[in-house]
């Protein structure tokens, strides 16, 4: 009788046991559940024409997208905001390449927005007073944008030229008819002529004439003629 009642007491305290171990592991499932139901929050990725939503309970917006499967370029921007009615979101902002031309040497750089003048910054390219640009500083990028700078001198340079006289003839009574005799000899004079070159990349491409000094007037050449 007595084993029987041990045996009773034995199997009351299994039983027991596995209560209190089936009530424990339901307190802590319960508890787990508000835990994670409490802490995780939606965040909301655009990614630019596209956006998905995440489940998450971590805050690192990195984490959050690796995470969802989006892999970010190395030059690619991410933008986190959070709004009190719609929760967390982040924006991704994809980077774009532009070249830059400039001395014969092409750069490009990775870009995810801004003007010409930023990219020509990030290039380390600046526009000389002379130099001409394809495409307007202020003027908004786009993807595969070209930019080209061309490097323009202006150079002078003066050019001496010869003015021919010319002879005049002038009747006299003082010489026979059809006798001629020099009376003033003739002398060419002279003028300088400045030019000024436009050099482009190191190519003259035009050529214009800026001013004419005359230095020397011509002398006539005077013939008397009978």
């Amino acid at each position: 009788m007595d084993t029987m009642k041990q045996i009773a007491a034995v199997l009351l305290r299994v039983v027991r046991s596995r209560l209190f171990a089936a009530a424990a592991l339901a307190v802590v499932t319960a508890g787990m559940v508000t835990y994670v139901s409490v802490n995780t929050h939606a965040v909301t990725v655009v990614d630019g024409s596209e956006s998905r939503v995440v489940l998450t309970m971590n805050q690192d917006p990195y984490y959050v997208l690796e995470t969802a499967g989006i892999t970010l370029g190395k030059d690619d921007v991410i933008q986190t905001a959070r709004e009190a009615d719609t929760g967390t979101s982040i924006a991704i902002t994809r980077a774009f390449n532009v070249n830059v031309t400039a001395d014969g040497v092409t750069t490009m750089v990775a870009m995810t927005g801004g003007t010409v003048a930023d990219a020509l910054e990030k290039a380390q390219v600046t526009v000389g007073e002379f130099d001409t640009l394809n495409a307007e500083k202020d003027a908004p990028l786009t993807e595969g944008m070209s930019l080209l700078v061309e490097r323009v001198q202006y150079r002078e340079y003066t050019k001496t030229e010869s003015i021919p006289y010319t002879t005049q003839t002038k009747y006299t009574n003082v010489l026979a008819k059809g006798k001629t005799k020099v009376n003033q000899k003739g002398q060419n004079g002279s003028k300088t002529l400045t030019y000024r070159e436009r050099i482009v990349d190191g190519k003259v491409v035009d050529t214009e004439l800026v001013s004419e000094t005359i230095t020397k007037e011509p002398v006539d050449k005077v013939v008397l003629k009978g």
